[in-house]
């Protein structure tokens, strides 16, 4: 027999949920049962186990217990046949039970039918209603019963039922792995059960300790969290990039990763309020929303870590990104269409201070390229940039991440060259399933047929976004920094 069945709490002292137990004992307390319960909250938290416990206490006993499964007994056939039986007699207590799990599966008609007996049910008959989703149940089936909420465990709660069953299998468990086991259970006593039971087989002798439980579970979520904000902080791209690597090669969940990144970042920002801090967690909060949509659900979070490690060595603190700083010098409007103030950004490359010779000449190149004249006007195109990557990140955002950090540069007849500083993206651009959705995108904006043709930036990464402070990244990112700033420090 498995952990979980072995060690089921058969008494409302052995339940591990704190509030729950205490919510039964008073009931147990008043010795008055009503007729429904409805017993609602995640899996693995006991719900079944106490709907036992308090049959039995109600007087039911064997086969007067009836355990139902609403998947598999979900059609107005089966609750007809239940209403049937109601009625008997029980055969051996006084009271007959009827526990039926994952009750939100029931069909409309069987939902009906079941109300009828909820409504009018025989003295002798308690119904346990236990269920994931209880938002499923129709109303009026809820108001028939004494909803008792089961909350996700506690990682305390978790570790208490862990010790019993060790001390039960006379097993010797370290802290750590402890710790490591309530942590990966995420609020379900089964799952801890099935975790230590399988460690225990796994260590071969009567000692569990973290290694064990770690050839379980996989590689350890929280030391690779660790490693990700460790690097990310110290401008490390390639340690963060390995962080990611390993966790997609062991299967992890790449979106509970960017969660518990943000976390751990905000508690490090709220302990410290570093200039550092602050500028990571603009930059991954603004990346991992953008998760979800994302072709490469990971490709933002490599992004972030390569844009902070680019921020790093140019010695950069308020700011990774010249998107970001340039955004919060903008006016307290919120429009997407915000422009930058002319002290942002020099009307003339060639004026800012310290540039040699073959700058300038690059620069005055770039100014040739700016104001070739073709059918589609560049400047016009760029100043309808923003308007582009708004309604193209409507249909997909995993392309506007990639939008973003290119730059609109010349104009060859119908088509508009595109400079992007990573290979990866332009590849990514040039696919047809993105390419169709920004052109026609484009034709719908400017109102005539627009070709987009990306080639790679000759420059450095850092000149191309020391001269790329357009309005087409900080339009698109405006709001996002702003409240992910509004998040950190409100």
């Amino acid at each position: 027999m498995t952990f979980y069945l072995k060690y089921r709490p058969k008494t409302v002292e052995e339940l591990d949920l704190v509030k729950v137990r205490d919510r039964l004992s008073g009931i147990i307390k008043t010795g008055k049962f009503g007729h429904a319960y409805l017993f609602s909250g995640p899996r693995g938290v006991g719900k079944t186990s106490a709907a036992r416990i308090l049959a039995r206490l109600a007087g039911a006993e064997g086969i007067d217990i009836i355990e139902m499964d609403g998947a598999s007994n979900r059609g107005i056939d089966d609750v007809r046949e239940l209403r049937e039986k109601v009625g008997l007699s029980p055969l051996s207590g006084k009271r007959k039970v009827y526990i039926i799990d994952e009750v939100h599966m029931l069909t409309a008609e069987a939902f009906n039918a079941l109300l009828k007996t909820l409504e009018e049910p025989p003295e002798h008959v308690i119904f346990f209603l236990c269920t994931t989703e209880p938002q499923k149940l129709p109303k009026t089936v809820i108001s028939r019963c004494v909803e008792v909420k089961f909350d996700k465990a506690a990682n305390q709660e978790i570790i208490d039922s862990v010790k019993r069953s060790a001390r039960s299998e006379k097993l010797g468990i370290t802290a750590e792995a402890l710790e490591r086991i309530a942590k990966s259970a995420d609020g379900s006593f089964r799952e801890a059960q099935t975790i230590l039971e399988e460690a225990a087989e796994i260590s071969g002798s009567n000692k569990i300790d973290i290694s064990a439980v770690n050839s379980v579970i996989g590689v350890s979520l929280d030391s690779l969290v660790n490693d990700y904000v460790e690097a990310v902080v110290a401008g490390k791209t390639t340690i963060a990039l390995q962080a990611v690597e390993k966790l997609l090669s062991s299967g992890g969940d790449i979106m509970a990763f960017a969660k518990e990144i943000l976390e751990e970042v905000r508690k490090r920002l709220l302990k410290s309020f570093d200039a550092r801090l602050l500028t990571v967690a603009k930059v991954l909060e603004i990346k991992i929303r953008t998760l979800k949509y994302s072709v490469l659900p990971h490709l933002p979070l490599e992004i972030a870590a390569i844009e902070l490690g680019m921020g790093r060595k140019s010695g950069e603190v308020e700011g990774p990104q010249s998107m970001l700083a340039t955004s919060q010098r903008l006016p307290a409007s919120r429009s997407r269409g915000a422009q930058l103030r002319g002290s942002d950004v020099p009307t003339d490359f060639s004026k800012k201070k310290n540039l040699g010779p073959s700058e300038k000449t690059d620069i005055n190149k770039e100014s040739s390229i700016i104001h070739h004249s073709s059918s589609i006007n560049l400047d016009t195109f760029r100043s309808q940039w923003p308007q582009l990557l708004t309604e193209v990140r409507k249909k997909n955002h995993g392309i506007v991440t990639l939008l973003s950090l290119c730059r609109p540069v010349e104009v060859e007849g119908s088509a508009v060259i595109v400079e992007t500083a990573y290979k990866f993206h332009m590849e990514q651009l040039n696919l047809d399933r993105f390419s169709q959705i920004i052109e026609q995108t484009a034709k719908d904006i400017y109102g005539t047929p627009v070709q987009l043709r990306y080639r790679l930036a000759d420059k450095t990464v850092e000149t191309l976004k020391n001269n790329s402070l357009d309005d087409n990244i900080v339009a698109v990112e405006e709001e996002l920094s702003v409240s992910a700033e509004e998040m950190f420090l409100s």
